[in-house]
């Protein structure tokens, strides 16, 4: 990964094993906690949720499918990305459908102006398919989650 693109990890950002009965109460989570770090406005837990619902954001990717919700930049403050590991998978519908459901054990939310943004899906779609760096977070605490951004 482009050592530009990590500058926009933050271990503050980095929320494990959360339990969520579904992805909206997952939405209304984060952006309740992105909005206290003052990352996002307050509309964005919102602004997410709609913006999954017509374009959605789940990626079948091997050994565990990934999400990457993220909105309109207009809802951001800071760019950055956050990454969340759940402790049960929680269901979204597969990019590129609006009807193939896939359980999701990570998600990666973005918070990104758009001009960041498809080069920053780009590297994070190489990651996902780093089978060494996706195991690894598997077990990894926040520190450990971080160093791994960091280191690869």
């Amino acid at each position: 990964m482009d050592v530009r693109n990590k500058m926009y990890f933050k271990e503050d950002l980095i929320f494990l094993d959360l339990e969520f009965q579904d992805k909206f109460a997952f939405f209304k989570y984060i952006g309740q906690k992105l909005f206290e770090k003052q990352v996002v406005h307050e509309k964005f837990s919102e602004e997410i949720a709609k913006r999954e619902m017509k374009y959605p954001t789940g990626l079948p990717v091997s050994p565990d499918a990934v999400a990457i919700p993220h909105c309109n930049p207009k809802f951001v403050i800071k760019n950055t990305i956050s990454i969340v590991r759940f402790k049960e998978k929680v269901q979204f519908c597969e990019m590129g459908t609006l009807d193939k459901k896939i359980n999701v054990k990570f998600a990666f939310v973005l918070t990104m102006n758009a001009l960041q943004e498809v080069p920053i899906l780009q590297e994070l779609l190489l990651l996902f398919n780093n089978r060494d760096f996706m195991g690894k977070i598997h077990t990894a605490n926040e520190k450990e989650v971080f160093e791994l951004i960091q280191n690869v």
